[in-house]
């Protein structure tokens, strides 16, 4: 066969042919289409999937023809059929050669489908398929025919596996070494190998970003048409954004998870999430094709539905030119500057840079040792200045509500009394656990805590003795590596400990010299002594960060454990196996991201991070490993004495991130993103850092306004054009929650209000959780 004209270009020879395989296109819709092979040129073999809705039903017949017939086209045959592939089904197809195809893996089959991804030999990956099952087969029979599609080339197919169990089929040149655990697959051996995709993400590191890599001129095209469509827009990663991670494989994730137990559950849910939405999104959208054919792609259709996401981005822009405007145009002649006359509020920052010392804070306390000033002015205060170390052990107690903010000297005697004794008698009990040993006639313990989804990253023993012995085990291990570098957790004679810590028992050796100190044992018992009182909680990798600068600042066993176990009650859920309040962080980081920085925000969406992995542990541990170890007692002390937000840390974490944001856009890949972040540790300014945080939030505070007012305008235009189409909203609420009865009666301005209001999607009522400032959260 000779080459190929450009206007036979338009019909290829198809080799190979399945209908009904399914992309994701949004977290509820997915787009069915065309997985086959054909033939561009002589020996030239592209692999493709193309849009259902874009093929012509005289080619889709021909398509479930070759999909239906028993016979194999073979490259070197004359026979075959040809079907239609122009410039329109070339921007509705995502395609690359067969021949650059490295790898594959199948999911788990369900009743009804199977999903495969692909790796090309550059390391990149296309989107999921999902591969919906035929009526007559038993079983999908999709993994009999890969083979096929391989050996036209003269390649050989390989099973390897890895240490978690999960398979993955490599393809070879049949002249090629291959490693000799590798497995030779052949087709019939091919039926029912499968493996997890849920491993296949987290354990098999595989990359699920959509990229278009080595792919020919028409999949280069139809790359650029679906990556610069707005309607098309979902289709970038092909998955939902939140879930798609290209970061097992590094280095720099692998010592995070290795360090937070809670960053590896958090992936593994995100991947496992992924999956479930995507399944979700099949049957919604083969539900919905059998009882309408059209039902599940509107894209040439007018749209008569409000969608918000369209006018996010070029609202938060026009925000940022306003203000530009305002602040930076020449002073001119008033009629010829409109922006003289708009008032930008004050985003300077009030914080003193100056820590209220012990002898300010002494003069604020009465004869009996109460104190002189307001709650509200203390914690202004302490927010704009920080404290001494010196008053810590005083003011910290206040702020995690040990101390009321109107109690005496004697009361807080009192109560210091109390909490000693309360605190020794939990200690004395699991010491007396671990005395007497495992119960004699093995009974368990019933807690109810027992089948609790959000315990700790541990396994559950149900025998109390087995329980605290395996924490005690755990905890010993994780304080060893806790602030080593810290003089009071450091290893000197100073600290010598005559302690036999679990971990060293099958070992002969002294555990001074081997790292044990009298501050890592009190660090031991308090953890144990917390996970004993909220069993829940079990422990966590992590929670030793953030009692060592308590103990460093109270140095009593006993204070230390009741400001730990308040610092968390407001943290804990961090540390939840169920990862929903660290999903709920990083989520609204992006929101607010987006909002202050929508530059950075659309650099990290080019690069597929815009599930912001890389300020997890940020957030996990409140910015312990960031700033120097006394530089995040004052971070915490900050946020503990604000009452702006639940979630100041966000700010703080947006004020790095801006701070670093030349060379962040510098960075064009998650990795290079990843280990630039984690080498900031230990290196970021505190001041600076404070002072940015509370200008973002004063700047958060006008723009979130102003977001909100510009997108009710935009609903309202919507509205009103619906209006001149003979469109009703009905779907308004007033303020009690009774429906509005009808248009003509209601304020269209309220109306939109009220249709944002109720819509618990809207990035207003995402963003609106960021403050407690009445105006703005309402």
């Amino acid at each position: 066969m000779g080459e190929i004209s450009k206007t036979t270009l338009s019909k290829v020879r198809l080799l190979y042919s399945r209908t009904n395989v399914f992309i994701q296109f949004n977290d509820d819709v997915c787009l069915p289409g065309v997985l086959c092979t054909f033939e561009e040129s002589p020996k030239k073999y592209i692999f493709t999937w193309t849009s259902e809705d874009k093929i012509s039903e005289k080619d889709m017949k021909i398509y479930k023809e070759v999909e239906n017939s028993k016979d194999v086209v073979l490259p070197d045959s004359t026979n075959g059929s040809y079907v239609t592939y122009n410039e329109e089904l070339m921007k509705n197809s995502i395609s690359a050669p067969l021949n650059d195809i490295a790898s594959f893996s199948t999911t788990i089959p369900t009743e009804w489908y199977v999903g495969i991804i692909f790796q090309l030999k550059n390391e990149l990956y296309l989107p999921a398929f999902y591969i919906q099952k035929r009526q007559y087969e038993e079983d999908i029979e999709f993994y009999t025919e890969l083979a096929s599609w391989f050996s036209i080339l003269g390649k050989n197919v390989y099973k390897t596996g890895n240490d978690t169990g999960a398979q993955i089929y490599k393809i070879y040149d049949k002249d090629e070494e291959v490693n000799e655990s590798n497995t030779l697959v052949v087709k019939d051996q091919l039926k029912k190998e499968n493996s997890d995709l849920g491993k296949i993400i987290e354990d098999a590191k595989f990359n699920i970003l959509l990229q278009f890599s080595k792919v020919t001129q028409k999949g280069k095209e139809a790359a650029a048409h679906i990556l610069g469509a707005p309607v098309s827009k979902p289709l970038v990663p092909l998955l939902p954004k939140s879930f798609v991670y290209s970061i097992l494989s590094k280095e720099e994730v692998k010592n995070i998870c290795d360090e937070y137990e809670a960053a590896r559950e958090y992936l593994r849910l995100m991947s496992k999430e992924m999956q479930e939405k995507t399944l979700n999104a099949i049957n919604q959208t083969i539900n919905s094709k059998i009882g309408n054919s059209n039902s599940y792609q509107r894209v040439n259709e007018e749209e008569i539905e409000w969608h918000e996401e369209a006018f996010i981005t070029d609202i938060i822009k026009s925000i940022d030119s306003d203000e530009q405007n305002a602040l930076f145009s020449p002073s001119t002649q008033e009629e010829d500057n409109e922006w003289q006359n708009i008032e930008m509020p004050d985003f300077k920052s009030d914080r003193t840079g100056s820590p209220i010392t012990v002898e300010q804070w002494v003069t604020f306390y009465d004869n009996e040792g109460r104190l002189t000033k307001s709650e509200d002015e203390l914690r202004d205060l302490i927010y704009h200045s920080g404290l001494e170390n010196d008053i810590r052990m005083d003011a910290w107690k206040y702020l995690l509500n040990i101390f009321p903010w109107d109690s005496t000297e004697e009361k807080r005697n009192e109560i210091n009394v109390t909490l000693k004794e309360s605190y020794d008698s939990l200690k004395q009990q699991w010491k007396n656990i671990l005395s007497n040993g495992p119960s004699a006639d093995g009974e368990e313990e019933d807690y109810d805590s027992q089948n609790n989804g959000n315990a700790g990253d541990e396994r559950y023993e149900t025998d109390i003795y087995k329980r605290i012995l395996d924490r005690k085990y755990r905890i010993e291990k994780d304080v060893l590596r806790t602030d080593r570098t810290i003089p009071m957790y450091s290893n000197n004679s100073e600290n010598y400990s005559s302690d036999n810590p679990e971990i060293y028992d099958d070992i002969d050796t002294d555990t001074s010299q081997a790292g044990w100190n009298s501050n890592l044992e009190i660090l031991r018992d308090i953890l144990i002594s917390y996970t004993f009182l909220e069993n829940d909680n079990g422990y966590v990798q992590g929670m030793s960060d953030l009692l060592a600068p308590i103990l460093g600042v109270f140095r009593s066993e006993s204070d230390s454990f009741w400001c730990f176990n308040e610092f968390m009650e407001k943290y804990k859920n961090n540390f939840h196996r169920n990862q929903e309040e660290m999903k709920n962080q990083l989520s609204l980081l992006l929101d607010l991201l987006r909002l202050m920085d929508i530059e950075l925000y659309e650099h990290f969406e080019k690069l597929n991070c815009l599930h912001l992995f890389f300020c997890f542990r940020w957030l996990l541990v409140i910015f312990k490993r960031e700033f120097d170890f006394y530089d995040s007692m004052r971070v915490w002390e900050t946020i503990w004495s604000q009452k702006k937000s639940d979630y100041y840390q966000l700010f703080i974490a947006v004020a790095i991130l801006k701070q670093n944001k030349t060379q962040l856009l510098s960075l064009d890949a998650f990795d290079s993103i990843l280990k630039y972040i984690n080498n900031l540790s230990g290196n970021i300014k505190v001041e600076p850092t404070l002072n940015d945080a509370e200008i973002i939030y004063k700047k958060f505070i006008y723009r979130y306004m102003e977001l909100k007012n510009r997108l009710i305008n935009e609903k309202v235009n919507f509205m009103k054009k619906n209006q001149e189409s003979g469109i009703v909203h009905m779907e308004a609420f007033d303020e009690n929650g009774e429906d509005e009865q009808n248009n003509a009666a209601s304020d269209i301005v309220e109306l939109a209000k009220n249709e944002i209001k109720m819509d618990p999607t809207s990035i207003i009522n995402r963003l609106s959780k960021l403050t407690t400032e009445n105006e703005a959260s309402n």
